[in-house]
């Protein structure tokens, strides 16, 4: 055998052990095809099935965040989402952007003395009538349109603060319900002749530099002076109504 011979065998003996290597190689990195497509299936099951118990998850601890409970009042209790709503309703009427810590608690504050005026309302067997949630529904209008200035606004407005038609439902009719119990406690409030007398002295000098006598002003003092009466006593009632309430905070 030639020495170009013994070359050429040696060279196609190198060439089918490189195959034979680079066969090993691919069988112990690859997996069949049919396998390999199980196993990324598998996966991506996996990862479906991950994303979504996350999402679940969110979904629970969103869930348990809002039905967190941050007062009782008689064994009633006032809830993160009905303390979120009423904001939202707050900002919605006010198209304000953010409420301040301070502003939330008084409106926490606000839910739990509306809870004594529901309760106290049933008793007395106070029930808001179809025309006085109209009209109540009209004010409210009134004074969106004053902000917004247009319905189409308006309906963006409530959709971007997230207010629902339940949500202002169940506000007027609340609403109305405290405006009832408010006459109620207060109708036997007057104004008494001292009275008037005793504010105008109050006011006189300037009421002097217009030139408004004590009998000019008379009946608009005699107003003046009922309102302020009236949302002293009914403030006066609403505290008697929380002292004799059991109210607390859950641990």
């Amino acid at each position: 055998m030639s020495r170009t011979e013994r070359r050429a065998k040696q060279r196609a003996a190198a060439r089918r052990k490189q195959m034979v290597a680079s066969k090993e190689r691919t069988r112990t990195t690859f997996l069949p095809p049919r396998v390999s497509r199980i196993i990324n299936l598998t996966l991506v099951i996996g990862l479906v099935l991950g994303l979504a118990g996350w999402g679940v998850y969110s979904l629970i601890t969103g869930r348990a965040a809002a039905a967190k409970v941050l007062k009782t009042v008689n064994a009633v209790n006032i809830t993160q989402h009905e303390l979120d709503t009423r904001t939202k309703i707050l900002q919605f009427a006010n198209d304000l952007k953010t409420v301040s810590a301070e502003t939330k608690t008084a409106i926490l504050d606000s839910l739990v003395d509306e809870q004594l005026v529901l309760a106290e309302a049933a008793a007395r067997n106070l029930v808001p009538t179809d025309q006085e949630i109209k009209d109540n529904e009209t004010q409210q209008a009134s004074a969106l349109k004053t902000l917004y200035t247009t319905t189409l606004r308006i309906t963006v407005a409530r959709l971007r603060y997230g207010v629902s038609s339940d949500d202002l439902a169940a506000y007027v009719r609340n609403q109305v319900l405290n405006e009832k119990l408010y006459t109620a406690v207060t109708a036997d409030t007057t104004v008494t002749e001292p009275d008037i007398v005793a504010f105008y002295e109050q006011y006189k000098e300037t009421l002097d530099a217009e030139g408004l006598s004590l009998q000019d002003v008379r009946d608009t003092l005699g107003q003046e002076i009922l309102q302020q009466k009236r949302s002293e006593v009914y403030s006066g009632f609403l505290q008697t109504l929380r002292a004799k309430a059991t109210i607390a905070d859950p641990k």
